[in-house]
């Protein structure tokens, strides 16, 4: 797989996302731009951010709805410090809204979105798309045919137990201190 520059994967994000033409290009690359594209976004102190898209869809609560997606692109593996990195931007927008005179009148959904080639922790990205939901990992690659991107799915290898189910059947067959033992190296708390 050929690598390029962050700077790179940006722009082609970027200019494929200007035109109709071009979304239905991410569209079949794997990648789905929403709203208004805008790139190097200053959030306050929190930093800048790579990508930010914006549309307002729907109302909720009386309320307009606006969606914000924020992207962090890397270039080679996406390292746990991104989600720190991205979860400033995120807390600086959710900031910002609070304080501006649009919060009374729309409700602020926020979604953030991180691509890179690959991610090196496995579990910790199980750990936080559990937490966040709202988080999403893409690899992409460069090959001969183009640029793809594939949206990681959680697989759950991180968890002991399959599904609730299995879980609360462990306690029907072990009294409470042994399925504590079991539990414990799994949900450390």
């Amino acid at each position: 797989m050929k690598k390029f520059y962050e700077e790179t994967l940006e722009n082609l994000i970027y200019k494929n996302a200007q035109s109709k033409e071009g979304r239905e290009i991410l569209h079949s690359c794997g990648l789905d731009i929403q709203g208004k594209l805008l790139r190097q976004v200053t959030i306050g102190n929190s930093g800048r951010a790579d990508l930010v898209s914006v549309y307002i869809n729907g109302r909720e609560d009386g309320k307009h709805v606006v969606y914000v997606t924020v992207y962090e692109l890397k270039k080679d593996i996406i390292e746990r410090r991104v989600v720190f990195q991205i979860a400033k931007y995120l807390h600086g927008l959710i900031c910002y809204f609070s304080k501006s005179k649009y919060a009374k009148d729309f409700t602020l959904k926020l979604r953030a979105v991180i691509i890179g080639s690959d991610y090196d922790d496995e579990k910790s990205y199980e750990a936080l798309t559990w937490i966040c939901p709202k988080l999403e990992l893409y690899k992409y690659s460069y090959e001969l045919t183009g640029l793809k991107f594939e949206k990681v799915k959680p697989t759950n290898k991180g968890s002991k137990f399959d599904s609730l189910d299995e879980l609360i059947s462990k306690f029907d067959k072990f009294d409470k201190k042994e399925i504590v033992g079991h539990i414990t190296p799994t949900f450390p708390f």
